[in-house]
């Protein structure tokens, strides 16, 4: 009937997955083995007889006197934890793999044990309603193996052999293993509806916040700006614990992967020794910003270069300037030095997000250019600036730059890089005849090419807007 049917087509397709295994890859700890050769040893060598086993008894075929075999078939149900596995290792399916894995664990289970306790009764002899469907001698089993493993114990349905007995017995010894993993899942996969962290710790602020009389339009910024943070803090970055278990080879690596798109982009950077970019790349560090973000403000001492990730930045500078610039020369630097701070240390929030091309006229007042127009200056993932810092001292910013969209930069000080750069004697011969030349005036800043330009050339998006 149907159900031969359906027996007959899972088994058509173990065997078809006996076959596509031996053309299947897998990993080889961070390396993927396509090689048909390596892929059939390794399959022979682990999962392969047992497939074979189950693929070699088709349900519909196999007689009656060795019925009793096909139980072999139930060793192919560990191979789901391994899908499962693979599943579970992308963060946005963790949840949802938890719990079908859980509901297909209860089912299967529960299918097991049904079909057990049917086989206990045969061999006890207890009587059977032959002529009913077999659909109805399932649920039967099915809810008395659900009764006994809640301890709900209804009583219309119990054993009278010894057989069903001890197999009663089993289900109860079990019975707590099985439903305490249930208990255990469903409070993992609830606990954010009921034990909210991140509502937790924005009540705490706000607390603390009322307190202290916060004026209410600045407490709405400081919890969406919370809210924002936590909400996307596992998902925009590693955790530092984490980071901070790999290999110094490896935390190298992967940080020079993830400013691929930047760093090497850098033309002070480029035809150097992998190394020295790698070491780099690990002593950035990455600042989140949100809409409206104050990232740089003009007259602030650029001490940092940063790159733009992710996301998009707005620079904002007068319009009487010749053409786009950052910074520039602020005379002696011991005094500039002494009054202003690090440049994106701690981003400071600066309100709802501004709509593109409308006035910041909360952020107006940083400006002390007397011109009456202001030009803004797109810079989105893949720019970078601060640049100069790198081989001129007391310069300053004569724009200010906000975030335009949620954004991700990486930040690179000055003296974190001439501390990696000092361990190239090659590299450091070339900073040290830089700064020489910009010293004395061989060269300036602006010609030695290191400001970011866009790769088609055209240049960023640029708009005017009256003060």
């Amino acid at each position: 009937g149907g159900l031969g049917g359906m027996l007959l087509l899972a088994d058509v397709c173990w065997i078809f997955d006996v076959l596509l295994n031996f053309r299947t890859g897998f990993f080889s700890g961070d390396a993927i083995v396509l090689d048909g050769f390596h892929i059939a040893k390794t399959y022979l060598a682990s999962w392969f007889l047992l497939d074979l086993a189950a693929a070699s008894l088709p349900t519909a075929l196999t007689p009656s006197s060795l019925s009793g075999l096909i139980v072999i078939k139930l060793v192919r149900v560990l191979r789901f934890d391994t899908y499962f596995r693979r599943l579970q290792k992308d963060s946005r399916y963790i949840r949802v793999a938890i719990v079908v894995k859980v509901v297909l664990s209860v089912i299967l289970i529960s299918h097991i044990a049904s079909c057990l306790w049917r086989l206990a009764q045969h061999a006890d002899g207890m009587r059977d309603d032959a002529d009913g469907p077999w659909t109805a001698k399932y649920v039967a089993d099915f809810y008395w193996v659900l009764m006994t493993m809640t301890t709900v114990g209804y009583g219309d349905i119990f054993p009278t052999g010894t057989i069903s007995r001890l197999c009663a017995v089993g289900m109860m010894l079990i019975a707590p293993v099985f439903f305490g993993t249930v208990v255990s899942t469903l409070t993992h996969v609830t606990q954010g509806w009921f034990d909210d962290e991140v509502e937790k710790r924005v009540a705490m602020a706000n607390n603390f916040l009322s307190r202290r009389k916060v004026p209410k339009a600045l407490k709405n910024r400081v919890e969406h700006n919370l809210r924002h943070y936590l909400h996307q803090e596992h998902q925009s970055r590693l955790d530092p614990q984490l980071f901070a278990m790999l290999t110094p080879a490896v935390q190298r690596d992967l940080s020079l992967t993830l400013l691929n798109n930047t760093v090497l982009r850098f033309p002070l950077f480029q035809d150097t020794p992998h190394a020295f970019v790698a070491e780099l790349a690990g002593v950035h560090s990455w600042v989140i910003c949100t809409p409206s973000d104050l990232v740089v403000e003009e007259e602030q001492l650029v001490q940092e270069v940063v790159f733009v990730v992710t996301g998009c930045l707005l620079a904002q500078y007068s319009a009487s300037q010749e053409g786009f610039v950052m910074d520039v020369k602020h005379g002696n630097h011991d005094e500039a030095d002494r009054g202003s701070n690090a440049v994106v240390r701690a981003v400071h929030s600066m309100g709802s997000h501004r709509p593109r091309g409308s006035a910041l006229s909360s952020a107006t007042s940083f400006y002390s250019s007397d011109a009456g127009v202001l030009r803004e200056r797109e810079l989105a993932g893949g720019a970078w600036f601060g640049e100069s810092c790198l081989v001129d001292t007391g310069r300053i910013y004569v724009s200010s730059v906000f975030a335009l969209t949620d954004s991700e930069l990486a930040v690179l000080t000055a003296t974190d890089y001439k501390r990696v750069v000092s361990k190239y004697p090659r590299l450091m011969r070339r900073h040290r005849d830089i700064v020489q030349a910009v010293r004395t005036g061989i060269i300036t800043v602006e010609e030695l090419g290191l400001a970011y330009v866009p790769s088609d050339g055209a240049g960023a998006p640029e708009h005017a807007m009256r003060r």
